[in-house]
């Protein structure tokens, strides 16, 4: 999915979260919520780190595990399928 699409679905998801509509990653926002933060459009910063091609759910995994953004130390749950 490119950057745009993907970011764009996450603000969606997020005005829905807002609103009380349920949503597969109602924890992910819910994260934002807690103490120390200002909300998911106020703190999330965004920073593309690779242009994926080809394979893109494979490297999308190994970026994931290079930058440990699993949880608990961040909030990717599961490993992405290949």
């Amino acid at each position: 999915t490119p950057f745009r699409n993907r970011f764009n679905n996450y603000k969606s998801s997020c005005r829905k979260f807002e609103k009380g509509e349920m949503v597969g990653q109602a924890d992910f926002y819910r994260h934002f919520e807690l103490a120390g933060h200002h909300g998911f459009m106020e703190d999330v910063g965004v920073q593309v780190i690779d242009r994926l091609l080809g394979e893109s759910r494979v490297r999308e995994g190994f970026s994931q595990f290079k930058l440990d953004s699993f949880a608990p130390k961040g909030l990717n749950v599961r490993l992405v399928d290949s």
